[in-house]
């Protein structure tokens, strides 16, 4: 073990480094980087899934993430450009579209591996 981490020490400190900056912006309020335009997408996945948690119409979806993330004064979020392709995280992609039964479905389909 500790011989993979020194021959990839260059590789393992530079993305340690990108993702301490990438998070450091996000907490303040930059969301234009990878790390932080998958926080905000996986934010606003879990806010539209909480209303409503039976799930609801991509349009629909994408309009309510739209106008919260309008009203939180972050209208030009880069979680925008993701949100007609996915969420990036699975289980919130489908509770935000198919709510508390999507994630049944998908958790039993996950356990059985089909």
């Amino acid at each position: 073990m500790a011989s993979i981490i020194y021959t990839n020490w260059d590789l393992i400190s530079l993305r340690y480094n990108r993702t301490s900056k990438e998070f450091s912006l996000y907490q303040q309020g930059n969301d234009k980087t990878s790390l932080g335009a998958r926080f905000t997408m996986w934010r606003v996945g879990v806010m539209a899934f909480i209303n409503p948690p039976l799930g609801e119409t991509q349009a629909f979806r994408n309009e309510k993430i739209v106008d919260f993330l309008h009203f939180e004064k972050n209208q030009n979020s880069d979680a925008l450009r993701y949100l007609n392709v996915h969420l990036h995280n699975g289980i919130i992609q489908t509770g935000s579209l198919f709510g508390i039964f999507g994630i049944y479905i998908l958790g039993f389909l996950l356990h059985a591996n089909i």
